[in-house]
């Protein structure tokens, strides 16, 4: 097809280090479903196309085993491909990123409305206003996405995340690095290892799974989900519900509004500033923690156990229910 034949431009001829553009490529996708883009390493733009075709555009830079690199845009089935590759096609990109020198790619890619996905070892990816469902899987570096619309999926290594401005449902799996997330609005589903999360100004359900990374939520409307193994947990202005099931670690929630909070733990301490129109029935158990709150709550001791019953004395209803085996409670 003569429409994705590219042709290299020499624009440096050091032995040891060298860059080459190629002519911009551009394939009319029709009946094409879906775009799939994979590269090994390098910086990679995203860009929405009123068009559609999609164009390709970039160059490659770096030294080693230069010219065993190739670019291709390629059919399968109803896939269309932006593809690197190496040397040979039975490396993995573990071997590859392995080696003292690897030839980088910096790709601008005008996508017309489609499903996209994402494969990209090692660099950046920028994606802003993309309206159509969009998946990233990345081992390291620096993602960005802004002002997108549709569900967004992202997997990410090592490295830094921001989506700020975004309306859809997001589905993060991260390990190391810092996400940021800022004005985002839908469902949020993440399973995190030791990453540290700075999430302001979301709206909707949140589902949270959180090994060890320091989490700190802002300005939240809706309800949220949060299992916890040793990580340190701060939620200020919530406005919804809460239930948590945590091991180690430490958890302090401030509250607009409050529903229903409830949170199992074995150690970790426990601070809960409700709001003052609260009328919450309240239920607080520790069998080796201190337990801090309104006086007028009922201490009862059950064996080992101590309890605060009661309820509070506002107007708006709820639940306040938190069981910790050695941890503090305080609620204020």
């Amino acid at each position: 097809m003569k429409q994705m034949a590219f042709i290299l431009l020499i624009l440096t001829s050091s032995p040891f280090l060298f860059a080459q553009a190629f002519q911009p490529v551009s394939v009319p996708l029709g009946v094409i479903e879906k775009v799939v883009v994979r590269g090994f390493k390098g910086k990679l733009e995203i860009i929405p196309s009123s068009s559609d075709e999609l164009h390709v555009e970039g160059r490659k830079n770096g030294g080693g085993r230069f010219d065993q690199w190739k670019f291709q845009v390629r059919k399968k089935q109803n896939t269309m491909e932006v593809l690197v590759k190496g040397p040979s096609e039975t490396e993995d990109w573990e071997k590859l990123r392995s080696k003292s020198e690897l030839p980088s790619f910096d790709l601008k890619v005008r996508v017309p409305k489609r499903s996209l996905e994402i494969f990209w070892g090692e660099g950046s990816v920028v994606v802003k206003r993309w309206v159509s469902p969009i998946s990233l899987q990345m081992t390291e570096g620096d993602v960005s996405f802004e002002k997108g619309e549709g569900p967004l999926m992202a997997q990410l290594i090592k490295g830094r995340l921001k989506i700020t401005e975004h309306q859809g449902n997001i589905g993060l799996q991260t390990f190391n690095g810092q996400v940021f997330l800022e004005n985002t609005k839908g469902s949020l589903n993440v399973n995190n290892h030791s990453s540290s999360y700075q999430v302001k100004d979301h709206q909707g359900p949140s589902d949270f799974r959180n090994h060890s990374g320091t989490v700190v939520y802002k300005a939240i409307k809706g309800n949220m989900s949060l299992k916890n193994v040793s990580g340190v947990i701060s939620l200020t202005e919530l406005d919804g519900s809460f239930e948590g099931e945590f091991d180690k670690g430490a958890i302090n929630v401030e509250a607009l509004k409050l529903q229903n909070f409830v949170v199992n733990t074995n150690s970790a301490p426990i601070t809960l500033k409700f709001p003052k129109d609260s009328g919450a029935r309240v239920k607080l158990r520790s069998e080796k923690g201190r337990l801090r709150a309104p006086s007028h709550l009922r201490k009862i001791r059950k064996g080992r156990w101590t309890e605060l019953r009661g309820q509070l004395r506002g107007g708006e209803q709820g639940q306040i229910k938190i069981v910790s085996k050695y941890g503090d409670i305080m609620l204020k």
